[in-house]
């Protein structure tokens, strides 16, 4: 038993490694390469504004590699799509997975300048509850995320004028003055 024991340990140990080497930025030390193929799995508009630029640097490093990425906001079935990396925005709520924070993110309320103007600016968080908002539909839950305020307070829009399960599309709603909304800050330079 103690023999098993030592030899799982030893596995694990040369595991967490490789998966450590994963999280290293390009030009650290590795120790070793890359396997032939890294499947990643990733929010479309977090790929696209910051995974992607991270991978080409990776790509360049490990020209024999594969990384094989694949975009959707739904949470992966891990095992079947084979996936050995995933990225995702929001609480862990299944605890089989090995997760490990990369980044803390920053939400602001967002408004068009002519919605601004025709509803004026929220006083209070509470005054947010009388203005047009929009949703963003949690695709897991089937409820409306809810909007994180300073203070660690909370609010969910009680009556959005528009609810949908795309944060792009939501993005584009905001912009188009329907109403105000939560937005991931790494989207301020896209407006």
């Amino acid at each position: 038993m103690i023999e098993f024991g030592a030899q799982l340990s030893a596995r694990a140990r040369e595991s967490l490694q490789q998966l450590d080497a994963l999280f290293q930025r390009p030009g650290e030390s590795m120790g070793s390469q890359l396997p032939t193929r890294v499947r990643i799995t990733a929010p479309r508009s977090l790929a696209r504004i910051h995974l992607l630029p991270a991978l080409v640097d990776l790509a360049t490093a490990h020209p024999s590699s594969i990384l094989d990425l694949r975009l959707g906001d739904e949470i992966a079935d891990v095992v079947d799509d084979q996936i050995d990396i995933g990225v995702r925005l929001g609480f862990m709520r299944d605890n089989r997975f090995v997760a490990r924070a990369a980044a803390r993110m920053q939400f602001v309320i967002a408004a068009a300048p002519a919605l601004v103007v025709r509803t004026g600016v929220p006083a209070s968080p509470d005054a947010l509850a009388a203005l047009p908002t929009t949703g963003f539909i949690d695709n897991t839950s089937g409820r409306v995320w809810p909007w994180y305020l300073a203070g660690e307070r909370l609010f969910v829009p009680a009556a959005p004028v528009l609810l949908m399960d795309d944060p792009e599309a939501e993005r584009d709603a905001v912009l188009a003055s329907i109403g105000y909304g939560q937005m991931p800050y790494y989207w301020r330079h896209l407006t």
